[in-house]
């Protein structure tokens, strides 16, 4: 497993540098570029996955609100409502 999981590393070390390389490749669009170099940023920032990773476990053992929820659920239904009700007014009846 061990073995596996080294082999595993290795791998994406050698992908994540090949996508820095080909996003500074000048036949590679500026947007792929940004997108290439954003994705080998995050993927070579451990340190900081790592702290968020903690941030977000003790986030996850806060106390719940679940009138907060059912009233964040009720504002969703109340809006999908008002668009189809919208959208139903103004694309399918006929204006005279």
């Amino acid at each position: 497993m061990a073995a596996r999981l080294k082999t595993w590393a290795r791998a994406l070390k050698r992908d994540v540098h090949a996508v820095y390389l080909a996003a500074r490749d000048p036949r590679t669009p500026w947007y792929a570029k940004a997108l290439a170099l954003a994705v080998a940023g995050y993927a070579l920032s451990p340190d900081v996955l790592a702290e968020h990773r903690a941030l977000a476990d003790a986030a996850s053992s806060r106390p719940v609100s679940r009138s907060a929820a059912a009233a964040i659920v009720a504002i969703w239904i109340v809006a999908a409502c008002a668009l189809a009700w919208l959208s139903r007014r103004y694309l399918f009846e006929t204006h005279d």
